[in-house]
């Protein structure tokens, strides 16, 4: 049986980072008292911990979940020659975890990861699971770090993920989107598993914190909310637009915004749009306590960039706002996004950036909005059907039992 088999699990992230905690160790905790033995191999940043000893405690309330972790430093520096050196560590001590501990098969999440698993899978003979989270050449290059699709780095790239695709004995993918376009004209689509960003239930409800909407003084308003950093691939100003838009429409609204990017920019950059802030309010919100703020809002709102990586796009921040019963407003072309909104009627889709787009959207979003109730349940089942936490970690599980024939 798989009872008691070892895995070794390989993040290029930190296992601190808020992606790792919100996505990777939820699964690790549950597959772990599925009876698994999890190695958990992460490159963490120089300042990750305040101290050894707060590192020492991370590892040891790791291990008490049933998690083996070891933490590699993750280099900074040029792109190539810091990646490089990390990998090579990383495969040094992978051979060394694997052998030492006779792990049955890898699992690498993102590229990097996954080529260390790779290596492995040829010099050890273990199993490999790619979990290809996103895509990391277009990334670079839709978010502007890279110039060019002739440079080096972005065809390296190109090619270690054709490589990792046709050598994985399963991919793992976030949206049915990617899917078809990964499987289009390959023989890949047997091994390839959809698994959307899950979202852990027990953490997001649909309990309001009365207490602290009147601390925030929001009691009489309804609040659009945004969650999530602010760069690269999320629009900020055309959210604002929208925000004010629909401010004409509902004069009570006000903009929710938790972020930990520097709130004194997004401070001036919406002040590039209207003078005053009065219907702002925006606040540093640890991951913790994120879910006691969220649940606060009425509606929440994500432009996101519409480039080709984020057809592979499965926003965290989408279930873990429907799951605290609100409706969802976004920007067509984010993975799977715009027609599961459609298909259940948790949200709008905005068609494009122009104000005939947002009038579109606010008005579906009142329109839905007049039997509140019903909405907020619809938007919590949703995520119980299709985003559950539990729901995700049976897909791996399904995933695992295909690495090891029972």
């Amino acid at each position: 049986s798989l009872f008691m088999r070892k895995i070794l699990y390989i993040s290029y992230d930190g296992a601190s980072e808020p992606i790792p905690q919100a996505q990777a160790m939820p699964y690790l905790r549950e597959l772990q008292k599925k009876g698994l033995e999890i190695y958990w191999i992460s490159f963490d940043k120089k300042n990750a911990f305040k101290s050894s000893s707060d590192k020492e405690d991370f590892k040891n309330n790791l291990l008490l979940k049933g998690i083996n972790w070891h933490s590699l430093s993750y280099h900074k520096g040029s792109f190539l020659s810091a990646k490089i050196f990390d990998l090579i560590m990383g495969i040094i001590y992978a051979i060394y975890i694997a052998i030492k501990e006779k792990v049955d098969f890898v699992h690498g999440r993102a590229e990097l990861a996954s080529t260390i698993a790779y290596v492995l899978k040829k010099l050890l003979k273990k199993k490999f699971i790619y979990d290809r989270r996103g895509f990391m050449a277009e990334d670079y290059i839709e978010g502007g770090m890279w110039k060019s699709r002739n440079g080096l780095n972005y065809k390296a790239l190109v090619s270690i993920d054709k490589l990792l695709l046709s050598e994985a004995e399963v991919v793992v993918v976030l949206t049915e989107r990617i899917k078809n376009k990964l499987s289009n004209g390959s023989n890949l689509k047997d091994k390839i598993f959809v698994i959307p960003c899950c979202v852990d239930l027990n953490k997001f409800t649909l309990k309001k914190n009365r207490a602290l909407l009147l601390d925030l003084s929001l009691d009489d308003k309804f609040i659009f909310l945004y969650s999530g950093s602010i760069g690269t691939w999320y629009m900020l100003e055309e959210m604002v637009d929208f925000f004010l838009l629909a401010k004409k429409r509902v004069p009570n609204a006000h903009f929710l915004i938790l972020t930990l990017a520097d709130i004194e920019v997004v401070k001036t950059r919406i002040k590039n749009k209207i003078d005053r802030l009065d219907d702002f309010t925006i606040k540093g919100v640890p991951p913790s306590v994120v879910q006691e703020y969220i649940s606060l809002a009425d509606v929440a709102i994500a432009f996101i960039k519409p480039v080709y990586s984020k057809l592979s796009s499965s926003p965290t921040k989408f279930g873990e706002c429907l799951a605290s019963g609100l409706p969802f407003v976004i920007n067509s072309n984010i993975g799977d996004t715009d027609k599961l909104i459609r298909q259940h009627k948790v949200g709008a889709v905005v068609e494009n950036f122009s104000e005939d787009g947002y009038k579109k959207a606010i008005d579906e979003i009142i329109a839905l909005n007049k039997d509140k109730e019903a909405l907020r349940y619809r938007c919590r089942d949703f995520t119980t059907t299709y985003m559950s936490l539990a729901g995700g970690v049976n897909k791996y599980w399904e995933v695992y039992k295909k690495m090891i024939p029972i």
